[in-house]
């Protein structure tokens, strides 16, 4: 999944999951700007100690875009195989602003 930035400024971006049948490590999602799925370099969030029924990953954040620049979804596990992701999960983006000298405006 890619969301592209139709012009430069800063966007609100979010994402919720729900991981089904997850039942060991930790599992980690990235929201990730032009294929960098490096959570130190992104928006993220991480669970441990997942459940073997269900578990919810949510984050966002602001993040300053160029014009053409995407931001794809990267979900990791650090050890399980037989989870998937629901129906239920869901991405929001929406441009917020131009960015000024004092920041962005709205």
């Amino acid at each position: 999944m890619r969301f592209v930035a139709t012009k430069a400024g800063i966007y609100s971006l979010s994402v919720n999951l729900r991981i089904d049948g997850a039942d060991m490590g930790h599992f980690g999602v990235v929201i990730g700007r032009n294929g960098n799925m490096d959570a130190n370099m992104g928006i993220h969030a991480i669970v441990g100690d997942a459940s073997d029924q269900y578990d919810n990953l949510v984050t966002g954040g602001l993040v300053q875009m160029q014009k053409g620049q995407y931001v794809s979804v990267f979900v990791y596990a650090s050890a399980d195989t037989s989870w998937h992701l629901d129906s239920e999960c869901g991405f929001s983006g929406a441009y917020v602003g131009p960015l000024t000298s004092e920041g962005f405006q709205v």
